[in-house]
């Protein structure tokens, strides 16, 4: 006679086939998913120690490589996040928040409009507006420093998608403290007292959001749209143009028209890791972008310091046709689109590299515009300011601090240990960011309301150079390139003296060289 089948066997089998389905993926290579999107780490099991062992980590580096391992793994989390969404109308991210009418938010734009972030730099908004009033007084000094030499610093004020569209952020239950500050609205206010260069695309942005014919924001993405990018883009240039009284290639746009939706308008839908895209109330709108011919238009070098919002610009517009060179700083820190350095840490003429740059850019949104620069100001300042020999020396003061201290010198220790880094660099990293942290401390001169007198000494003598190529920007960039290495300098020199010309001469020569040899090689490309 047979058995009845009975749930309970049913409800065994399934989980058996759950629990097996790991070994099948993990030996049968026929069974390949598309990765799940965002910031991953690779786990590896820590080497079997007794040390390991009694602490526990090699146990838990063992679970942490299943856990980020095991079969099925990639289909198994979208569906179980498509399951939140669709059941509970959640998100499993702590960074990303859903409105009722299904758009998508990073958590900081809401806690901004609704609280403000103030207070995770400040427990008051006075202590808050004494940060952002140093900062704006250090900016507008490194701002007329560089003008002095022929060198334009603005900032781009980009929008942000919580001051743009308040009314699809999700209904505040979560923020309970009041708002009193936000740096997006007393920035400006800073700006314009102290005559500060900037272009406000969030006030434009809310000036036309309901009049524009396309989402300034797409639905499910967390930067500006690409549309929205593009247009921002022309009146950017026109912005430079006028402030630095320089004729550049324009841009023309064509008529918007609906389309499939491209990277990154979907960003924060990509980050949810869901079984199928979240519904469009409209689809996203795009736009073609024409660079207009100009035999006359000039091709300066620019230095972008900023957040996220520059690869929607990037993503469509090829930037070289409008700048000879165009480092994008990334939160000042990794360095893209720069052949010489990957990383700012690895500049070591910072003054240098300014003044041998037409304009510098900070471009930050609403949300990070709390810490503006990321230290950029600062340390633009005292470079501009200060040989490096004198910062040297401050650093090594800073470094002596620490080690008398024990509790600081012992922290440092730790965080070395734990990261794997040289105690030493450690030591160095952190004097550096005590520096630039307060630096009228260290440099007196820097304090007060007036623009500081003290400058680097190497800057008047690079400048009075510079001066004899202003009929070519791509000619100044070589020869600032020969001053920086101090091997090609010697060899420019030598030759001056064997031919019995002059330094000025031999300097173009040389430039004009090294500039027809990149241009070959970019037309070969």
């Amino acid at each position: 006679m047979k058995k009845k089948i009975t749930y309970s066997t049913i409800l065994f089998s399934i989980l058996m086939v759950i629990f097996f389905l790991p070994m099948v993926q993990e030996h049968f290579s026929i069974f390949t998913f598309a990765p799940l999107n965002g910031v991953t780490q690779e786990k590896k099991i820590q080497p079997f120690t007794f040390s390991n062992y009694y602490k526990g980590t090699w146990q838990g580096s063992i679970e942490n490589y299943i856990s980020a391992n095991y079969g099925f793994r990639e289909p198994s989390i979208r569906l179980y996040n498509q399951y939140l969404w669709d059941v509970y109308k959640k998100t499993h991210s702590k960074t990303i928040v859903r409105s009722d009418d299904n758009w998508l938010f990073e958590k900081m734009f809401v806690q901004d409009y609704y609280e403000g972030l103030q207070y995770k730099f400040a427990d008051n908004p006075e202590k808050l507006k004494t940060k952002f009033r140093n900062e704006a007084r250090r900016l507008h000094f490194v701002q007329e420093i560089l003008k002095e030499y022929g060198k334009t610093l603005f900032v781009m004020v980009e929008p942000g998608k919580g001051d743009i569209y308040p009314e699809h952020l999700p209904q505040n239950k979560t923020y309970l403290r009041q708002k009193n500050l936000s740096a997006v609205d007393y920035y400006p206010l800073l700006f314009d007292s102290l005559h500060i260069n900037y272009i406000n695309i969030n006030t434009w942005f809310k000036a036309i959001k309901d009049t524009a014919s396309f989402n300034l924001y797409p639905q499910t993405g967390t930067h500006w749209s690409n549309i929205a990018s593009a247009y921002a883009t022309d009146s950017l240039i026109r912005y430079m143009e006028k402030l630095g009284n320089v004729n550049m290639k324009n841009i023309s746009l064509g008529k918007p028209y609906p389309d499939k939706t491209r990277k990154p308008d979907a960003d924060l839908d990509e980050l949810l890791n869901l079984n199928r895209p979240i519904p469009l109330e409209k689809p996203n709108t795009y736009v073609d972008i024409t660079t207009l011919p100009d035999s006359t238009a000039v091709k300066p070098s620019i230095i972008i310091v900023g957040d996220s919002y520059l690869w929607n610009i990037s993503y469509q517009i090829d930037l070289k046709e409008f700048f000879h060179s165009n480092p994008y700083w990334y939160y000042n820190s990794t360095i893209y689109w720069d052949n010489a350095f990957s990383s700012t840490k690895e500049i070591k003429d910072l003054a240098m590299k300014l003044i041998n740059t037409d304009f510098i850019m900070l471009s930050y949104c609403s949300t990070m515009l709390y810490e503006l620069g990321n230290d950029f100001i600062p340390q633009a300042l005292v470079s501009l300011c200060c040989n490096t020999e004198e910062i040297d020396s401050v650093v090594s003061v800073i470094k002596g601090r620490i080690l008398a201290n024990t509790e600081w010198k012992s922290n440092i220790k730790a965080k070395a240990d734990a990261q794997g880094k040289d105690f030493e660099a450690l030591i160095e990293e952190n004097a550096r960011y005590t520096l630039f942290q307060n630096p009228e401390e260290f440099f007196p001169e820097l304090a007060g309301p007036e623009i500081p007198k003290k400058r680097n000494s190497v800057l008047n003598e690079m400048y009075e150079i510079q001066k004899q190529f202003t009929d070519d920007y791509e000619l100044q960039h070589f020869v600032y390139s020969i001053y920086a290495n101090p091997n090609w300098l010697k060899t420019v020199k030598e030759h001056a003296e064997k031919r019995n010309t002059s330094m000025i001469a031999t300097l173009r020569e040389e430039a004009q060289f090294a500039l027809d040899e990149q241009r070959n090689k970019q037309s070969i490309q």
